[in-house]
């Protein structure tokens, strides 16, 4: 699945155009310009604020004017980006699979960025669900999109050359966040746990300095992966564990990198209200956009050994699936009483984060639809981070704040920790005195008891933001996001700089 999008920077507009988008900039007015249109538009009080629209005829064409607030600051675009969002929709509703685009950035922005989050955004706002099913392809009515922009930035033939590699470098990453939507947004019949394995496997092969490992329930048995197969042991499509290692001559450091895989979550016999029920297909976003991030960073050859592991299970019921009460033994030889079977995401993650020991990383970052509970926390608005270094906190904030999205930082409290103690076990897998509140918070805590002591942890719960998210107008409000993916990819840059 790619998104059909072609962007070609131009120096100077054609003559003929009959409709031009134009992206005004807060403090743009007064800069180097392609057109005088910025002087007529401050003449009528039109300032470039984000959420601003003019419509202007000029010279036999139409100009939609779009405000698209500061591009000082590369981690401030979010009008920017909102701005593209807005430019592909007025284009889809006008049926136009051709535009002209015209960005008149604030004085003093980083061209470069600008030119790569406006192609990023714009892959972003153009994918759309495609399946085949039983040899029909849906959705059935195909809307009209636009395949081809010409883009229009002030600056030297020798800028233009720099901004064309970042529009490249922009819709790449494009791509593979829409590669990780795709997956997503899969009918869960259509991505059992193996399959989730081997498409991911596939993709990993296309590039340089890679290798993949794919352990089935009889590898996962004999090495001791017993939260995996605790919560496989329901379904009968078996579990997974696929291990992709990017590791090029001149890594600095090892990485890990953890998804939640669970292709859909019933609940087991804890199960799960009809309400919504549908969605349980989403369960499994956090292995999918992790894997997109893993394969950014090694499509772009980031100097880092990055190990991505994806544990990819359906929780299910069965005569053989797991029930409340039942114990286990994780990857490290810890038992786990399994109070509640919806809480089973942390349980695979855990086996894959003790494990983790094993590649003796300087940092471990998991990405999962963990808790509901971190919607009670944060609503649609933004993920949830938790940390075993506060250090760490600013490192996501700020590479965050540069991808677009947000977190909000839940401490781990100490009680939290005790209150998961186990009495014929080492953990429960929830509060095990049945206490109401703070699920987010215990699945956290849970989760940093396997994490090796000499290794970074940072956990993001996306359970809120995964799918259907808060309308920012170029990710749809229906179906997957790919959060997070963006997120991670800025953190592996910043290691890799430094």
């Amino acid at each position: 699945m790619k998104t059909r999008i072609a962007i070609e920077l131009f120096e100077t507009l054609p003559e003929k155009v009959d409709t031009l988008f134009s992206l005004i900039c807060e403090n743009s007015l007064h800069s180097p310009c392609l057109t005088d249109l910025p002087a007529r538009l401050k003449e009528i009080g039109f300032t470039g604020t984000a959420q601003e629209k003019k419509l202007i005829s000029q010279s036999n064409k139409v100009i939609v004017a779009i405000g698209a607030g500061s591009t000082l600051k590369n981690t401030e675009l979010s009008g920017f980006r909102k701005a593209i969002g807005k430019t592909i929709s007025e284009a889809k509703d006008q049926n136009l699979t051709q535009i002209c685009v015209e960005i008149y950035p604030t004085e003093h922005s980083d061209l470069e960025y600008i030119s790569y989050v406006f192609a990023e955004t714009v892959t972003l706002a153009l994918y759309s669900f495609e399946h085949n099913y039983s040899n029909q392809v849906f959705p059935q009515k195909k809307a009209h999109s636009v395949e081809e922009i010409k883009l229009f930035i002030s600056g030297s033939a020798t800028v233009h050359e720099k901004l064309k590699e970042n529009i490249t470098k922009g819709m790449a990453r494009g791509q593979s966040l829409n590669f990780a939507r795709y997956l997503s947004d899969l009918p869960s019949n259509q991505l059992r746990p193996k399959d989730l394995s081997l498409l991911t496997q596939e993709k990993f092969s296309e590039l340089k300095h890679t290798s993949s490992t794919i352990l089935d329930k009889i590898e996962l048995e004999k090495q001791g992966f017993g939260g995996i197969i605790a919560v496989g042991k329901g379904s009968i499509y078996d579990p997974y564990l696929a291990i992709f290692d990017y590791n090029p001559p001149d890594a600095k450091e090892t990485i890990v990198l953890i998804g939640k895989g669970v292709t859909f979550d019933t609940g087991g016999y804890s199960i799960k209200p009809k309400k919504f029920h549908d969605e349980m297909k989403y369960d499994m976003c956090g292995a999918a956009n992790i894997f997109s991030a893993a394969y950014i960073a090694a499509k772009e050859e980031m100097p880092l050994r990055i190990i991505c592991m994806l544990a990819c299970v359906e929780n299910s019921i069965g005569d053989y699936a797991q029930r409340p009460s039942d114990v286990y033994k994780a990857w490290n030889g810890k038992l786990v009483d399994v109070y509640n079977t919806d809480a089973e995401g942390r349980l695979i993650l855990a086996d894959v984060i003790a494990y983790s020991a094993s590649f003796a990383p300087k940092m471990i970052i998991d990405l999962a639809t963990l808790t509901g509970g971190s919607s009670q926390i944060a609503s649609n608005m933004a993920a949830i981070l938790c940390v075993n270094q506060e250090s760490l906190v600013p490192l996501v904030k700020n590479a965050a704040a540069l991808a677009g999205e947000k977190y909000v930082h839940l401490e781990i409290l100490p009680e939290a920790t005790e209150s998961i103690k186990g009495t014929v076990s080492d953990y429960t897998n929830m509060n095990n005195k049945w206490q109401e509140g703070a699920a987010t918070m215990h699945a956290a805590a849970f989760l940093q008891e396997f994490v090796p002591p000499e290794s970074q942890w940072i956990h993001l719960d996306i359970a809120s933001m995964a799918y259907g998210g808060r309308d920012n107008s170029y990710l749809s409000t229906t179906g997957a996001t790919s959060f997070g993916a963006r997120t991670i990819v800025h953190i592996l840059k910043k290691i890799a700089e430094e």
